[in-house]
């Protein structure tokens, strides 16, 4: 299958000098995220903050999705034992796809097929156990379908992700993530 996806697709890893202009073109409905790509996602990558990947079409380089990952950890304060345990993991810190290819599950494909097995390559080389991303809140406390369009936490929790009990949303501190719920996965 993997072959199939390379026949089509190309990732690359977010570059200024190759990237820059191609990246203006990319447009996903979010603001802060179309902002990030555009914006922010070379220095991001440039401090050491995470990485961009972006993932293109062959044929045309067009830009159909990004992904960004950084290193993370959760951090859950045991009431019982008290003491405050740490999971190493793995963020998805961005992921967007175009709005010209929105509904055609290529969220899925760019997870399964680009992002996880990164993900196992690090694992062999680091300790982590968990893959975690925040979702936005307003798309995420609601099952409703809006517009016949699956919410972003049930789009999630088909790729096997669980949202974060209430006692570990609340620890949640970073004022950057405020607004969004946690997720995780197990790996």
């Amino acid at each position: 299958m993997k072959n199939l996806f390379d026949r089509y697709l190309l990732e690359e890893k977010l570059d200024d000098n190759k990237h820059f202009e191609e990246v203006s073109y990319f447009s996903c409905g979010n603001e802060a995220l179309d902002l990030f790509l555009k914006c922010e996602a070379f220095k991001y990558n440039e401090d050491g903050q995470g990485n961009t990947y972006i993932i293109k079409l062959k044929d045309t380089d067009e830009i159909i999705g990004y992904y960004t990952l950084k290193a993370n950890a959760i951090q859950i304060y045991n009431i019982k034992t008290r003491i405050k345990e740490s999971h190493p993991a793995i963020e998805i810190a961005r992921l967007a796809v175009n709005n010209d290819y929105k509904n055609n599950k290529f969220g899925t494909t760019i997870f399964f097929h680009y992002i996880l097995p990164k993900i196992k390559e690090v694992k062999k080389l680091i300790g982590i156990n968990t893959i975690m991303l925040f979702s936005i809140h307003e798309d995420i406390d609601e099952y409703e379908h809006i517009n016949n369009k699956k919410t972003l936490k049930y789009f999630y929790e088909k790729l096997g992700f669980n949202l974060a009990e209430d006692e570990v949303q609340k620890f949640i501190e970073d004022d950057y993530n405020e607004g969004c719920k946690l997720m995780y996965m197990s790996i």
